[in-house]
């Protein structure tokens, strides 16, 4: 055998070094899927829209899991939190946990955080990255009412994702291509194999620096 081959343990410990570099830095942004939600499994991006009483539903679902939260802890977003900070997060989901399980559990200290529909990007292009705040994103939006998700939102994603010329923002499709050319995305919890991820990976990820 020859002595030239790639060890692939070395390229692991590369990848994770890297990985651990861009959360130091806090360049890494979180994409956040699905399957780190309140969403029974298996979970799939459309069942946002399939849940009886919509916004409703959507809220007792999450307080049932959190009351329940001591019996199922909820791992990942345990490890994210002691991994470091992720001042832009990005998630389909619909719910809260992000914030009550990153941002309420005392790791930014007295950082400013706020979150946002995609929509409302606009709000934050021209200062962004440099905002002196932890954002998250929501691009379909949540059962707040500064974020509230709605069918409009909904369309807005799909006219962004498709390349509507009559949905498509500048702002939000300048935004998520800057996220994508700028800093490292990693897909958490995401079945990228889903039609909405696939049309985000086509048309912002495909000549993204890798």
């Amino acid at each position: 055998m020859g002595t030239n081959m790639a060890d692939p343990r070395q390229d692991m410990y590369d990848a994770l070094t890297q990985l651990r570099q861009h959360i130091v830095s806090e360049r890494l942004v979180l994409f956040v899927g699905e399957q780190l939600s309140v969403l029974p499994p298996p979970a799939r991006v459309d069942h946002w829209w399939e849940i009886q009483d919509g916004i409703s539903g959507i809220a007792q679902l999450e307080s049932e899991f959190m009351a329940n939260l001591p019996q199922r802890p909820a791992k990942v977003h345990n490890v994210l939190r002691t991994l470091g900070t992720f001042p832009l997060i990005l998630t389909t989901n619909q719910d809260e946990l992000l914030e009550r399980l990153l941002w309420g559990r005392g790791s930014l200290g007295s950082t400013l955080r706020e979150k946002i529909r995609l929509d409302q990007v606009g709000q934050v292009m021209r200062d962004w990255p440099d905002l002196h705040r932890h954002l998250i994103v929501k691009l379909y939006g949540d059962t707040s009412y500064t974020a509230r998700c709605t069918a409009e939102s909904q369309k807005f994603l799909e006219g962004v994702l498709c390349g509507e010329p009559d949905h498509d923002p500048d702002a939000a499709v300048e935004f998520l291509d800057k996220v994508f050319k700028e800093r490292s995305v990693l897909f958490l919890g995401c079945d990228l194999q889903h039609e909405v991820y696939e049309r985000l990976l086509a048309r912002f990820v495909t000549n993204a620096p890798v």
